[in-house]
């Protein structure tokens, strides 16, 4: 069976159009040396991709999973503050952002799905847990409760992925 060559960038933050150009000129690069092993073997070719092809899909996967995890955390956040601010007054914003983290969540273990990270895999399946419970929650109480732990299984998950790689967002007021 052949891998899929496909790639698929579903939200990342905008500095994914650099990264595209480089896959585009790391696919030319895969195709220039494809055609050269097929006369003469080229051993960096694995899978019909070279090292730095797989490389770079595995860098803009954790990128875009950390993307969405950082996302959904902040989603997160707020429904934190709005709980323990207003109570239950517009529970139901609370509830959609909380299936806003949960969007969120599953395309992170989408794009996690094909990586040998099991304890991330973990740790956001726990958050989701959590948020499920949150939404099944009777009180803004156990509403914020559950959501702090999610909060904290999301931050768990993201240390995973390795230091140093930060999202700014813009300023505003915008929850979706």
């Amino acid at each position: 069976m052949s891998e899929d060559n496909s790639f698929r960038a579903r939200n990342l933050p905008p500095m994914a159009s650099c990264l595209i150009l480089g896959l585009v000129a790391c696919r030319a690069q895969a195709g220039s040396q494809a055609n050269r092993s097929q006369a003469g073997g080229d051993p960096e070719l694995s899978g019909g991709q070279p090292a730095t092809l797989r490389q770079f899909r595995a860098t803009v996967g954790i990128l875009n999973a950390a993307f969405n995890v950082d996302t959904a955390t902040r989603r997160l956040r707020a429904v934190s503050t709005l709980a323990e601010r207003f109570n239950e007054a517009r529970s139901d914003i609370q509830k959609r952002l909380l299936e806003l983290a949960v969007a969120e969540l599953d395309d992170a273990l989408d794009v996690l799905s094909t990586t040998t990270n099991p304890d991330a895999l973990e740790q956001l399946g726990k958050a989701k847990q959590e948020i499920a419970l949150g939404l099944a929650a009777g009180t803004w109480v156990e509403r914020q409760t559950r959501t702090s732990n999610a909060i904290l299984q999301c931050q768990c998950a993201r240390s995973h992925f390795g230091s140093n790689i930060d999202f700014v967002p813009g300023t505003g007021n915008r929850m979706f």
